[in-house]
């Protein structure tokens, strides 16, 4: 069925508003008119309205994956653990499916096991997971990081711009935490300033091939090496993976 000027007009308007999704909606009503024409008028808008928050759900949530940087797009029912073998329960992973952690009681997210085990996959499901909850969540692997901290060391504005944002997202996820080994001066004051304003505001996820007591021999001793790991695991939830690698 070919569209009539008057027709046009009102699904370009609704454009001009930015009412996407209804205008689709009322051009798929013009076209199928037939069918259209013994619904009610209440249904019909009822239709489009519903298809308005659809679309800017959808809108919502790929903007939140493509700015999260997510390095696995895995879902929670795409990942194979057994719970006998590979240290995670299926309460666990309901824990961490229900955002809870990230939303209601904050808490820190620690998974450590060894390369393979599934530490980066799992951390996906969570940001993924996240994401379609409408959660804003940033990845960053370590050695990132460390390279965008080491960059803007020298550079106050940039330094307080790359703070702020590290701050301001609702979860950060760092992947490999420790891989580079020894933290340089600036790299662990910026943690220091991060962890500190988003201690049990704001839930931070690490995946580390170290346990929590390699985080303290990495991060060090002195009052300000104790105060960033007192940040990452009070309050945490740790989970550690185990069994034959998954790659």
């Amino acid at each position: 069925m070919k569209l009539n000027k008057k027709q046009i007009n009102l699904i370009d308007e609704l454009k001009g508003l930015k009412l996407y999704g209804m205008a689709e909606d009322l051009e798929n009503q013009f076209i199928n008119e037939g069918v259209y024409s013994a619904v009610t008028f209440i249904t019909r808008i009822e239709q489009m309205i519903n298809k308005q928050v659809s679309y800017s759900l959808e809108r919502k949530y790929a903007s939140l994956v493509k700015k999260a940087r997510i390095k696995d797009y895995l879902s929670f029912n795409e990942l194979k653990y057994n719970q006998n073998e590979d240290g995670i329960t299926a309460d666990e992973v309901a824990f961490l499916a229900s955002n809870s952690w990230a939303t209601n009681n904050v808490m820190n997210v620690i998974i450590q096991g060894a390369t393979g085990a599934g530490k980066t996959a799992l951390s996906s499901a969570m940001a993924l997971n996240l994401c379609k909850a409408g959660i804003a969540v940033k990845c960053y692997r370590w050695c990132d990081l460390v390279d965008d901290i080491l960059v803007r060391a020298n550079d106050t504005k940039a330094s307080m711009l790359l703070q702020k944002q590290l701050c301001n997202f609702t979860v950060l996820c760092i992947d490999d935490f420790g891989l580079q080994g020894s933290i340089p001066a600036p790299v662990k004051d910026m943690l220091y300033k991060v962890m500190d304003s988003r201690w049990k505001s704001k839930a931070t996820v690490f995946t580390s091939q170290l346990n929590i007591e390699g985080f303290i021999q990495l991060i060090g001793e002195g009052a300000q090496g104790n105060a960033i790991v007192d940040r990452i695991i009070n309050p945490s939830k740790e989970i550690i993976l185990k069994g034959e690698s998954k790659r």
